[in-house]
């Protein structure tokens, strides 16, 4: 009873919190200070017990430290908790060392951004956790027609020793997300999803993009220790189209744009899938981190998922030549 109780909760939370609809609003985040997080779901007073911390904090940036609009983020987990004073989501500088939040392993330097439009190259989101999973959320979930730009960074491990199968990091972008407690992509957190998204991901141990469309999961098909680069088809993905990295470990731009049933996918500006699928026709954009296997708090391996120049807003692709009449 407690947990239907908590989730009628959460869910007139998440109507009353989301600010944004992205087909009608643009927003744009450089990610160069403070911390982006927040959840709805409330496990008692505080976000676990003795804790002492509120789900809500720092959850929406309006016109300050590099954001254009009002954005509210949502992580996957219970926001700023406190678990020995680290908090989800930060934004760090990532041509130092950093410490990671959730583990006590140093998470590797990485060269500053250089992606055009990024105004803050040594500031960065970074989503990671300590159970290997994360991920933070914005906009409506009736967001309908819109457009996601982000750039991530996107290390090669190909290399390591065991890299492969179970062993991987796996980062990227989702949009149309329906959840209704908590922002996910290719795993559970407290709950199962019953939603699917259209995602653009990136594993490390294959150094592969992946363009696809995520099913509906439930207790019998969680997935978050699959690769997506099997031969057998995966269990609770479909997938559009994929793209061997085409350098080196660095910084590329991921956009994925969707408009009523059109959803197309792009790597550094060049398209790499489409789809005509109308399964998803509204949710919200979702950035994702999930380490898996031994690659999991790892400092060798784990750079959790990190991201800069945010971009988003309403989108509606250009009419096309059959669209128009031919007249004598």
């Amino acid at each position: 009873m407690r947990r239907i109780a908590l989730c009628l909760a959460v869910c007139v939370a998440v109507t009353s919190v989301m600010a944004q609809v992205l087909s009608s609003v643009s927003i744009a985040d450089q990610f160069d200070s403070g911390f982006r997080g927040g959840n709805t779901l409330d496990y008692g007073t505080a976000c676990f017990a003795g804790d002492g911390q509120p789900d809500i904090s720092d959850a929406t940036v309006s016109n300050v430290n590099g954001a254009s609009g009002t954005i509210t983020y949502r992580n996957t987990f219970a926001g700023q908790c406190s678990k020995g004073g680290e908090v989800e989501s930060p934004v760090l500088t990532v041509t130092t060392a950093n410490t990671s939040p959730d583990w006590t392993f140093t998470l590797p330097v990485l060269p500053a951004n250089t992606r055009p439009g990024a105004t803050s190259p040594n500031r960065a989101l970074y989503v990671g956790d300590d159970g290997g999973y994360n991920a933070i959320a914005f906009g409506d979930l009736g967001s309908t027609n819109y457009f996601v730009e982000v750039d991530m960074y996107c290390p090669d491990y190909s290399g390591v020793t065991g890299a492969g199968g179970a062993n991987f990091t796996r980062m990227g972008l989702s949009v149309r997300n329906n959840y209704t407690t908590e922002p996910a992509v290719d795993g559970p957190g407290w709950f199962w999803h019953t939603t699917g998204s259209y995602a653009l991901l990136y594993e490390s141990s294959v150094k592969k993009f992946f363009a696809v469309k995520f099913l509906p999961q439930s207790a019998g098909n969680d997935t978050r220790n699959t690769s997506l680069d099997g031969v057998s088809p995966h269990p609770t993905v479909v997938k559009l189209g994929e793209l061997l990295l085409p350098g080196g470990s660095g910084w590329y731009t991921l956009r994925i744009e969707a408009a009523g049933a059109l959803v197309r996918y792009y790597v550094n500006g060049n398209q790499i899938a489409s789809t005509i699928d109308g399964s998803y026709p509204a949710g919200a954009a979702v950035l994702h981190y999930r380490a898996s296997g031994t690659f999991d708090g790892n400092s060798a391996t784990d750079t959790q998922g990190v991201f800069d120049n945010l971009k988003a807003g309403p989108f509606s692709p250009p009419a096309l030549a059959h669209d128009w009449a031919m007249y004598e």
